[in-house]
């Protein structure tokens, strides 16, 4: 699938596979390793941002709007215990 990263004449657009998976949780796409470095980002989480060239040689700034990320860090806090067939586990990374 087409993904672009950036808007208006600042953008990049790469050819991503993505993996389809039914669950309840504050983020709509998760970014593999592997595509972040096709694409050259660098991240700076205390800014909420990241920073990727684009052809021509110039860097491409996304930001995140805090209070999205508050409402996604909120979220995050509320997901449910995982249950498979009746039982309930608890899912951990």
């Amino acid at each position: 699938m087409l993904t672009t990263f950036g808007m208006g004449k600042s953008y990049k657009t790469l050819t991503i596979r993505y993996i389809l998976i039914e669950a309840e949780t504050s983020y709509n796409v998760i970014i593999r390793r592997k595509i972040v470095n096709r694409i050259g980002v660098v991240v700076y989480t205390p800014h909420m941002a990241m920073k990727f060239p684009i052809e021509e040689g110039t860097i491409i700034i996304v930001k995140a709007n805090p209070k999205e990320v508050r409402l996604c860090y909120i979220q995050s806090l509320k997901v449910a215990p995982y249950s498979v067939k009746g039982t309930t586990k608890e899912y951990t990374t």
